[in-house]
Parts: structure tokens; C-alpha cells; sequence
């Protein structure tokens, strides 16, 4: 959590000794912290999300491979061919 810093030649007084620029500067820069702190949360957020989905997808592809449930003439794409080649030798 960012908060207001305050320079030490303000000393106890706080925002009360600065100058009216130096606060806005202060509360600009502290504004900023706080934007950039969310932004920075909402791509970790985003990647974390991404990074889920693409695990669970090739989870997915990895349990039910193409050749499981291709049928007809798809199917010998994913025979190999020295499979295909014995095949054919013992008919």
C-alpha cells in the first residue's frame, strides 16, 4: 500500500509545512504509485489466468489425443507408416 511520503526537512508539521506545489506533487506521485500498483495486478492476474487455461487445455489434448476419437479415412493420418505397412503385408 503506497502512501504519502513526506521529505524530512517537513519534519512533525507533515503536508502542513509544504508548499501547495510540493504537496500536489506529493499526492501526484503517491496517485501514480497507486495506479501503477493496480495495473501491475491485473497483468499478474491476467498471466496467472492465461497460464491456468493453457495448462488445462494441453491437460486435455494430452487425455483424449486426436486419434481416439478421429474415425474413417482422418484416422490414418495418425497410424504411422510401418504400422500401415505391416497391416497391409498380412492381408
Amino acid at each position: 500500500q503506497a502512501s504519502v511520503v513526506v521529505p524530512a526537512r517537513a519534519g512533525a508539521a507533515g503536508l502542513d509545512s509544504l508548499t501547495a506545489e510540493q504537496a500536489k506533487e506529493i499526492q501526484r506521485i503517491d496517485k501514480d504509485r497507486k495506479r501503477i500498483a493496480r495495473t501491475d495486478r491485473l497483468v499478474t492476474d491476467m498471466f496467472e489466468a492465461a497460464k491456468s487455461r493453457k495448462l488445462y487445455s494441453t491437460a486435455r489434448v494430452m487425455a483424449d489425443p486426436p486419434a481416439d476419437f478421429m474415425i474413417g479415412a482422418d484416422l490414418m493420418r495418425y497410424i504411422p507408416a510401418d504400422v500401415m505397412g505391416s497391416v497391409d503385408q498380412q492381408s
